[in-house]
């Protein structure tokens, strides 16, 4: 819990996983933010702390997770196709591919607004998004 310098509070609540505005003197309880991955939302309510000019931060976790929810994909091969996290300034997407003694072969990087859309016997098929949001598919052999 964080008291705020006008007698009001804000508390971060682990168990039922949110983060409320306490006003003592309206005697009002008000959620702030909510679960999610956008602006003013959160994954999971975490301890908070006091930033510049009088507002408050939630801690992240020290470090992302390595892969992302739901970026798992089988080839024509029966690999693995696991699509990793990565830094904001990273030159592309990056996936670990894996066979199935789950031992990794290798990563392959897919440019920027291009993702794996599925697999052929030997291809794989990307989308490729254009700064007028139209989407293009490629075709490019799989590695192999």
């Amino acid at each position: 819990m964080r008291e705020l310098g006008d007698g009001r509070a804000i508390a971060s609540d682990r168990r039922d996983n949110l983060v409320q505005l306490a006003d003592v003197t309206k005697q009002t309880l008000t959620r702030i933010g909510r679960e999610g991955s956008g602006p003013a939302e959160y994954k999971t309510a975490r301890s908070l702390y006091a930033l510049s000019n009088n507002t408050e931060g939630m801690r992240r976790p020290a470090h992302k997770r390595p892969f992302v929810a739901k970026a798992l994909s089988i080839d024509g091969a029966g690999r693995a196709w696991v699509l990793r996290t990565a830094p904001h300034n990273a030159p592309g997407l990056m996936s670990d591919v894996f066979v199935a003694s789950a031992r990794r072969i290798l990563s392959v990087t897919i440019r920027p607004k291009t993702k794996v859309v599925g697999f052929g016997a030997k291809w794989v098929y990307l989308a490729f998004t254009d700064d007028d949001d139209l989407q293009h598919l490629q075709r490019f052999a799989a590695p192999q």
